[in-house]
């Protein structure tokens, strides 16, 4: 096996483990086994230290990672040496020695490139560990939504560099050999689900057995408060997380009894960490949300959300309050809703931390309602049909955390349990008629395709899967024809222009005139790449419309006016111009994120300044009157203000007029580096307008060589490279704007 050596800075691979104990104050043998597992730094070659797993998803990298803490484990159990155990030189040669422990029927001088690490793994027999590892970092990271564990082994280097080691569910992991059993058991039982088992395999018990065993020999039993670890009540839940995915109710209740009971004599729920208190909450949902049962653990403080998720969120909200029965804005369900709706809007181009409380205060508030709803009184004759909306809607929105909003498997009985609810809820004859007369049939429309979609993945053998899965579709056509909706065009709407969550029609200007020009060729291929992905229209300048640069405003004219003249709901709403010396890095940036608020519907347009003042290589203008008169101004200026010297031709005359009081409260200046950054070089310090990784475009305004500093970049966006095309989300854009738009707004209403 390649080794690790010291003299490569980015190869140093530092155990991330809890200082060692001193001699005076000797621990139990559950604190002082290794506490992080794979959890390893990678120093780069500055010495920096970033959190995360060197990993390029090979089998070997991954396994030295695991020799080296399982080694350094191993060594600390065995060794009474302090001095030996606190020396770093000795931890690092561990990865490339055979452990004292390893013959059991094999030579001792074996090969050290034929050695598999696995096999010396304080689980003895489990040759599927490795596939577990990779497969719970990369496809299930526990059961606790919005972590970070499915960024620790992320393809994408700066998605790594984003993830938290506080957030991440296997952080709080304390003893390896449990852990390990845990991971195979996850595995196990993920297989057996996908083929469609009715209960654990032979396999998955086996796991199972040797997960409880490890648990009962690790306890420590005569260890009190914050001395027992809280992983034991991590791994006991998952065990009861294990046996709730199965149908194995009454087991499943055992095991989460004994978690309270550990988590009790620890302290309390306080005495966990952050991230060991959503980990237990959410394994304490699986048992609550199947028997409709009040969790015991207290409610998790609510974090602010960003002012703009707010915002959207609302108006959804406001939609889908005016289908149901007006009194519902007062009850549970609608705070409910609301949560629903910020957290599914939440999940792309926000911090995670704001939108995991949400979803964890709205599962709280679900099973607390749903838990009021079966022990409500009879309700009076004249409330059975409200009674029968807000039931079914209730049952729709538990189904829909479980199934959309978490990374739950579909194949887990629970959801068998979930179809019957929402089925025996809309259990009335007339459905149609009788839902019709309470609430809109489009909320009935959701609360079936929910019920659907859940049943449609269960199991064909199992009993009433199928009945239940045609009853739902039969159900939707009813409701769809009642609706006058045959097609998907009537269900979905006819709308092609998409930008991220609002349908903005945008267009993007840019002049490529003169002698065909490769370079510029291929970078006008990126923007119109980039135009496919969003759906913005594309509007090039082929031939000239006026004398030099004056073509820019000249052709921005003429696009206003003839936009103008359409309808509103035919004409474009906003457009971008781009300098034909602009790369698309980043084509997973929707330009819509730039656009203001609706409580800034008064800027209507948004540009950057460099050192000089205002570049309009790169800007955002509303098709409106006022651009009109703007781009009218812009043209007639060296005519009727002849005197103003105009160093940089129509962009002086542009800036010039919107420093002018006619123009000025319209606009405003973003940063630069967000649309219109220049280039630089990333083994030199960055100034703030220059481009870094994830980052929409480059501009090269005023570059001597420019060409050839055109042909570095197109190399870069042409390779597509995973570093560069950062999901918008895990970009910094959601924060900075969000902030940039909260702050321009109260400065506005304070001037």
């Amino acid at each position: 096996m390649a080794q690790h050596k010291q003299g490569n800075p980015d190869l140093n691979i530092v155990l991330r483990s809890d200082p060692p104990p001193s001699r005076a104050q000797p621990t139990s043998r559950a604190s002082s086994s290794t506490s992080r597992l794979l959890f390893v730094e990678v120093r780069e070659p500055r010495g920096a230290r970033r959190q995360g797993l060197k990993y390029d998803r090979s089998a070997r990298e991954l396994k030295s990672h695991v020799m080296l803490v399982t080694n350094e484990g191993k060594r600390r159990r065995k060794t009474d040496d302090a001095d030996e155990e606190d020396d770093p030189l000795l931890q690092a040669v561990a990865v490339s020695h055979v452990p004292p422990d390893f013959c059991n029927g094999l030579i001792s001088d074996i090969d050290q490139e034929h050695v598999d690490p696995f096999d010396v793994l304080p689980v003895k027999s489990t040759p599927e560990l490795h596939t577990a590892i990779r497969f719970y970092f990369e496809n299930y990271p526990g059961v606790t939504p919005l972590t970070d564990d499915i960024l620790v082994c992320h393809r994408n280097a700066y998605a790594r560099e984003s993830m938290e080691w506080n957030r991440v569910q296997f952080s709080f992991c304390q003893n390896e050999k449990t852990t390990y059993y845990m991971l195979l058991l996850s595995w196990q039982l993920q297989k057996d689900l996908a083929s469609n088992a009715k209960d654990m395999s032979l396999a998955t018990r086996r796991y199972f057995v040797w997960a409880i065993k490890s648990i009962r020999e690790e306890m420590p039993i005569s260890q009190t408060g914050t001395k027992i670890p809280e992983s034991c009540a991590g791994m006991v839940a998952a065990l009861g997380v294990a046996q709730n995915w199965f149908g194995a109710w009454k087991e499943s209740q055992r095991h989460f009894q004994a978690m309270h009971a550990i988590v009790a004599a620890r302290g309390g729920y306080s005495t966990l960490s952050s991230i060991a208190q959503r980990c237990l909450k959410w394994a304490e949902y699986h048992p609550c949300a199947a028997q409709l049962t009040r969790p015991a653990f207290p409610r998790l403080p609510l974090l602010p959300l960003p002012f703009r998720l707010l915002k959207d969120s609302q108006a959804a909200h406001r939609r889908t309050m005016a289908l149901l029965p007006p009194h519902f804005a007062d009850t549970e369900l609608s705070v409910i809703l609301l949560q629903l709706h910020q957290v599914s809007l939440g999940q792309v181009g926000y911090p995670k931390p704001p939108v995991a409380s949400v979803i964890d205060d709205a599962q709280y508030r679900l099973l607390n309602e749903l838990a009021r709803w079966v022990e409500r009184p009879a309700a009076s004759p004249s409330a059975v049909w409200v009674n029968l909306v807000y039931s079914a809607v209730l049952h729709a929105a538990h189904t829909y955390v479980w199934g959309a909003l978490t990374l739950s498997r579909s194949e887990m009985a629970m959801n068998g349990i979930f179809v019957t609810r929402i089925r025996d809820a809309l259990k009335v004859s007339c459905l149609i008629e009788t839902w019709r007369s309470t609430a809109s049939l489009e909320s009935l429309l959701w609360v079936l395709f929910v019920g659907w979609t859940t049943a449609s993945q269960r199991r064909g053998d199992e009993e009433g899967a199928i009945s239940a899965a045609m009853w739902f579709l039969k159900m939707i056509v009813e409701a769809g024809e009642a609706l006058h909706i045959s097609g998907e065009e009537e269900l979905f709407g006819n709308d092609t222009d998409h930008n991220d969550l609002r349908a903005i029609r945008i267009g993007k200007c840019t002049a490529h005139f003169g002698e065909p020009d490769s370079t510029y060729e291929r970078a006008l291929l990126t923007h119109q790449a980039h135009d496919e992905i969003h759906g913005i229209r594309s509007l090039v300048l082929r031939e000239k419309l006026a004398d030099d640069l004056w073509n820019k405003p000249a052709f921005i004219l003429s696009i206003l006016v003839g936009e103008i003249r359409k309808s509103e709901q035919e004409r474009l709403e906003w457009l971008l111009w781009v300098d034909r010396d602009t790369i698309v890095l980043n084509p997973c940036v929707p330009v819509v994120a730039f656009l203001p608020p609706d409580e800034s519907s008064h800027i209507n347009a948004i540009v950057t300044k460099d050192w000089n003042g205002l570049n309009n290589g790169v800007f955002f203008v509303r098709v409106n009157n006022w651009s009109i008169d703007l781009f009218t101004n812009i043209l007639a200026f060296r005519y009727f203000r002849p005197d103003v010297e105009l160093r940089f031709t129509e962009q002086s005359a542009m800036e010039q007029l919107l420093s002018e009081d006619k123009f000025r409260e319209n606009t405003v200046y973003m940063p630069q580096r967000w649309f219109n950054a220049y280039h630089g070089h990333h083994n030199e310090t960055l100034e703030p307008h220059q481009i870094r990784r994830g980052d929409f475009l480059v501009h090269f305004a005023g570059v001597g060589d420019r060409k050839e500093k055109m042909e570095y970049w197109l190399e870069i966006a042409e390779r597509h490279a995973p570093d560069w095309e950062l999901e918008f989300r895990r970009t910094s854009y959601p924060e900075e704007i969000d902030a940039f738009w909260g702050d321009d707004h109260k400065r506005r209403s304070n001037a």
